[in-house]
């Protein structure tokens, strides 16, 4: 949307959206050309290198979107490094989503993230999850904290 588009817009119907820059390498010159260092996600090269996305025109124009099983392996690899609660809440919440309503299959879903996380790393991650953490994450998703316990539990087995 423009900014005269914007102008004729109700201020109900926008909202700001933020968006995280993240890449799989980071270029020694990305901070000089955008001024800020993005995010290195090594796991994202499977969208790449492997042809792991599919194209949506849902938000508009056709986007990139990476499959569930890799934006899942990213936010377990990710999420105990999240300073901020809310974002450790929300990538927990995010992880459930993903592994239980996307379109891939529970055991396809394991299997793959298995293959790019590793079984080590899923089991140290989520075994550092807390019966907080999962109560915050029921109360943004609006379901039993012990489902969304037992759901991410069940990747932890091989």
């Amino acid at each position: 949307m423009t900014e005269d588009e914007s102008r004729t817009r109700p201020k109900y119907e926008m909202f700001d959206l933020f968006v995280d820059l993240i890449v799989d390498k980071i270029h020694p010159g990305t901070k000089a050309l955008f001024g800020l260092d993005p995010i290195d996600e090594p796991l994202l090269a499977h969208v790449f290198s492997d042809n792991r996305f599919t194209m949506s025109g849902y938000f508009g124009p056709e986007t990139m979107m990476p499959d569930p099983d890799v934006l899942a392996s990213m936010k377990i690899n990710s999420v105990l490094g999240r300073s901020k609660e809310d974002k450790r809440i929300k990538d927990i919440a995010d992880i459930y989503s993903l592994v239980w309503y996307s379109d891939t299959e529970f055991s396809d879903m394991k299997q793959s993230v298995h293959a790019m996380v590793g079984s080590a790393k899923i089991f140290s991650t989520v075994s550092r999850f807390t019966i907080s953490d999962y109560g915050l994450a029921s109360q943004v998703l609006g379901i039993d904290r012990d489902e969304i316990s037992r759901v991410i539990a069940e990747m932890t087995r091989v």
